[in-house]
């Protein structure tokens, strides 16, 4: 992977790396340039995070990024490569204030020196000299590139890939519109469909590795459009009071009434996951039944349409999954308007009827008062 190829060398690393990377070599400042070289080394440790998380996630619920460092797990084998051994110097000169010249480097010895580096160049009162980051900025960069290379974040036969929406196949199977989230902009994974095992969920982050696929929620979240127009990959920030994530590109957090309306069940999930002691947590997030309708709990969105949303849901009595459609809030507040429940009585009368491998057959009806 040569600096002479730009295509070939972003194309190697995962969409926010990458972007990070560009970011560094169109900035105008010395400064900036320095600040989005050493934010991709730290994107890169969350994604290898979320890639092999600890077993005890609760450990990183509010931590440094020496904490994340100590989540990687045991260290891989030493590397002897020019360009990690020049970054690791200049880590060591600058976080412990001592150049360390070893003959090979492994990731874990590597990170750490990162985090001595962090408290020393970035934040409040870390401003250097013009020089210092003319400097130091080539060996960020070059190391950055040599250390996604080596495989110190993900295994080098992992594919990142957000998918989409998931289909059910006549004959059984399931296929995802996938995104191939390498390189600067997404790319649709297959045209046809990627095979995908039936678990998968829609609107999630993956790594693949082969036919095995690692779900890297609640790690991550992939935003597409919206305001910023453009597509957004946002980091677990933190979890006390209020759950945040954060966009390394642009500095935006997510969190609060903002985050809520994105992923109305994030919040639940994350005090769940990170096992949050009970004081700490928001009443909202304790009692938070959302994920409930009648005998049915919801496991994750399938598509939504004009009177309201589908979900994959697993019926509680018979322990199968269905897909479950539940009203929009301004169809519900109708619940009692005899045209609407009309309406909505012909559409599952008229699937009733209906025998096709790619219809849904409705297997029951009924609607819940205040739902």
């Amino acid at each position: 992977m040569s600096s002479r190829d730009p295509n070939a060398l972003y194309a190697a690393l995962p969409l926010p790396v990458a972007t990070l990377l560009l970011r560094s070599r169109n900035a105008k400042s010395a400064k900036e340039r320095h600040d989005n070289a050493y934010y991709a080394l730290e994107v890169s440790v969350r994604l290898a995070v979320a890639a092999r998380p600890p077993a005890d996630p609760g450990l990183l619920a509010r931590a440094s990024l020496g904490v994340w460092v100590q989540a990687l797990g045991p260290a891989e084998s030493p590397r002897r490569d020019h360009d990690l051994l020049e970054l690791f110097g200049l880590l060591t000169k600058v976080g412990i204030g001592k150049r360390a010249a070893p003959e090979t480097v492994n990731a874990r010895r590597l990170l750490e020196a990162l985090s001595a580096y962090r408290n020393r160049t970035i934040g409040h009162g870390a401003t250097r000299s013009r020089s210092f980051y003319e400097a130091a900025v080539p060996r960020l960069e070059a190391g950055l590139v040599a250390a996604w290379r080596e495989g110190f974040f993900f295994r080098p036969d992992a594919d990142f890939l957000y998918v989409e929406s998931v289909q059910l196949e006549p004959k059984g199977g399931h296929r995802a519109r996938a995104l191939h989230l390498f390189g600067l902009e997404p790319v649709v994974d297959d045209p046809q469909g990627t095979p995908v095992p039936a678990h998968l969920l829609p609107e999630r982050l993956y790594l693949r590795r082969g036919d095995s696929w690692h779900d890297l929620h609640p790690w991550l979240l992939y935003v597409e459009g919206g305001d910023k127009e453009r597509e957004t990959i946002y980091f677990f920030n933190g979890l006390g009071k209020r759950a945040e994530f954060l966009d390394y590109a642009s500095g935006d957090l997510l969190r609060g009434s903002e985050l809520t309306k994105l992923r109305p069940d994030l919040l639940a999930e994350l005090y769940a996951y990170f096992s949050t002691p009970a004081e700490e947590a928001p009443e909202t997030a304790q009692a938070d039944s959302s994920d409930r309708f009648g005998d049915f709990t919801l496991v994750g969105k399938l598509g939504h349409g004009g009177m309201g949303t589908v979900y994959l849901a697993r019926q509680e009595s018979l322990n199968r999954l269905v897909a479950l459609k539940v009203l929009k809030a301004d169809q519900a507040d109708q619940a009692e308007d005899l045209t609407a429940l009309t309406r909505f009585q012909r559409e599952i009368d008229l699937l009733s009827h209906c025998e096709h491998p790619n219809v849904v057959k409705v297997l029951a009806s009924g609607h819940a008062h205040g739902a």
